[in-house]
């Protein structure tokens, strides 16, 4: 059995149910994936944001910080973390997650412009 095969599988049925809408089914394939191959932070990148769609936000809070944790220079890991502590209402915290991911990709218009929401 090729682990990290069966958990692309896992992922790509994932992709396929979040495309459907279908998030909590998508969430299960995800969770299959990560089981099988714990150090892809792409499997958990994905899973993390299907969740915070749920607005399961302290989960994907915590998915995010594992991912900064196994990759300090992902800048959407810190992007995406800052938008689920925007919706908690956290804006000091996203404000220095937003601060993080410019530092490491200082041309994300994205990121660029929530920072100025924030700050405005």
């Amino acid at each position: 059995m090729d682990k990290k095969k069966d958990a692309k599988e896992y992922y790509r049925a994932g992709r396929a149910k979040k495309q459907q809408n279908e998030l909590e089914r998508a969430v299960v394939s995800y969770t299959r994936a990560i089981k099988l191959d714990k150090s892809n932070s792409d499997y958990l990148m994905t899973m993390a944001n299907a969740i915070s769609k749920q607005e399961r936000y302290e989960s994907a809070l915590s998915l995010f910080k594992n991912i900064i944790v196994m990759d300090p220079k992902n800048d959407l890991a810190y992007y995406n973390f800052a938008v689920v502590l925007g919706e908690l209402g956290k804006d000091d915290e996203s404000l220095e997650m937003y601060q993080k991911a410019l530092c490491l990709d200082p041309e994300d218009a994205d990121g660029h412009y929530n920072l100025a929401t924030i700050l405005t």
